[in-house]
């Protein structure tokens, strides 16, 4: 391991001549098989996708500082494109809570890549891609802010409102022969969705002693 270290942290000695000391000789001579050893087990060893971008050098300590170069490039490619899909990526449909998911995944790679993104940065970019323009208002209008998880819990709940009212109307409207059980599939949507109603009113009661603290 320090035979290692010495070839990839150290330049290579002064070349002897003819009649250089015995000294120089030999301490070139120790770099030249170490700097050998290593350069054949780094190109060995790399995958050939990296190894392929990597400029050839004479030296253990050059082609190291070309592999550095080579992943600085690389991550500001990956932080450009992360960066523009956090900026435009859209709900499209689907679930929403892995959209979200998506979007946190996005922020943490860019902190990986030493690009912190500010947790409220983040949450705006996210209601920015829902089409919630009701939510949007009531954020704005807030002093605390959300977290991501918040956001979540909020946009679940508003979907499950949303859904138990479409589903009431198209049961209300639709005929059956039996009226009956049109009443009784009534009643019980008419049960969750007041569950979820009271849920979401009690969640807006709460934002409002927020406002008024």
């Amino acid at each position: 391991m320090n035979d290692i270290d010495y070839a990839i942290t150290q330049d290579e000695p002064t070349r002897p001549v003819a009649n250089s000391p015995t000294e120089v000789k030999k301490v070139h001579e120790a770099w030249r098989m170490v700097n050998k050893k290593c350069l054949l087990l780094m190109k060995k060893t790399i995958s050939k996708a990296v190894f392929g971008g990597v400029e050839e050098t004479k030296s253990a300590k050059q082609f190291m500082e070309s592999i550095e170069r080579k992943f600085k490039e690389s991550n500001k490619a990956e932080t450009k494109n992360l960066m523009s899909r956090l900026a435009n990526m859209k709900y499209e449909g689907g679930s929403v809570r892995e959209h979200l998911m998506g979007l946190m995944d996005i922020a943490t790679k860019l902190n990986r890549l030493k690009v912190p993104i500010d947790p409220t940065y983040l949450v705006h970019s996210a209601l920015d891609s829902l089409p919630y323009d009701q939510m949007k208002s009531t954020y704005n209008t807030l002093i605390e802010d959300w977290t991501m998880d918040d956001l979540i819990t909020i946009v679940i709940l508003e979907n499950r409102t949303q859904a138990y009212s479409g589903v009431v109307n198209m049961v209300t409207t639709k005929k059956y022969e039996k009226k009956d059980v049109a009443k009784w599939e009534v009643k019980k949507l008419l049960d969750q969705l007041r569950l979820v109603t009271s849920l979401h009113d009690m969640l807006t009661r709460t934002e409002q002693i927020f406002l008024h603290d």
